[in-house]
């Protein structure tokens, strides 16, 4: 089902107004479950790079303490 059918299901059945108010809160559900998935990718990747520049610095500290 399209949203254009979705939409048309719901203005039908619920009038104009109500039919908006539940498309813009479906709207801003899908806005912030993107946004949270952008931010989790952020995160994901900061922490990748973090590790990263741990595993090297201890690699140069024991390359450090055994010369």
């Amino acid at each position: 089902m399209s949203f254009d059918q979705i939409l048309q299901l719901l203005v039908e059945d619920l009038g104009g107004l109500p039919a908006l108010v539940i498309v813009a809160l479906g709207w801003q559900i899908v806005r912030l479950q993107r946004r949270n998935d952008a931010l989790t990718d952020k995160l994901f990747e900061i922490s990748r790079t973090q590790s990263e520049a741990m595993n090297e610095l201890a690699r140069q500290i024991e390359m450090s303490t055994r010369a």
